[in-house]
């Protein structure tokens, strides 16, 4: 019963993970770093098997004790994976605060002109 439970677990955590994939804070991210757009797809598309292969596992993981193992690690692979996003989702938002807190337009205009030499702007 406890693995059916886990199983369950999994699977929604799973689609969790999906909807971040999908979210557009990490999609504008992946943007302004010219990640890979197609491996992005490729993640979630491999994602979407995934989720698909356990649910099926879930059903097999109680008579199959080698499917109760690997469920075991693609659990530990989702916990990395959802770690991995935490982090990204981290350094959009940190790279969003740096520009409005230091917008291009404001550090030009906030330029002295006391540093340049009198003779130069007379």
């Amino acid at each position: 019963m406890a693995e059916v439970a886990a199983g369950a677990f999994l699977s929604s955590l799973f689609e969790f993970l999906l909807e971040r994939i999908d979210s557009l804070q990490l999609v504008h991210f992946f943007k302004g770093q010219k990640l890979n757009h197609v491996l992005l797809k490729k993640l979630k598309i491999t994602m979407i098997i995934v989720n698909g292969l356990l649910d099926h596992a879930e059903e097999k993981q109680i008579f199959v004790s080698a499917v109760k193992e690997w469920l075991n690690e693609l659990k530990d692979a989702v916990y990395e994976a959802d770690d991995l996003l935490d982090e990204i989702a981290y350094e959009a938002l940190h790279s969003k605060f740096e520009v409005d807190l230091h917008p291009p337009d404001k550090r030009c205009a906030t330029f002295s002109f006391s540093i340049i030499p009198n003779q130069l702007i007379n």
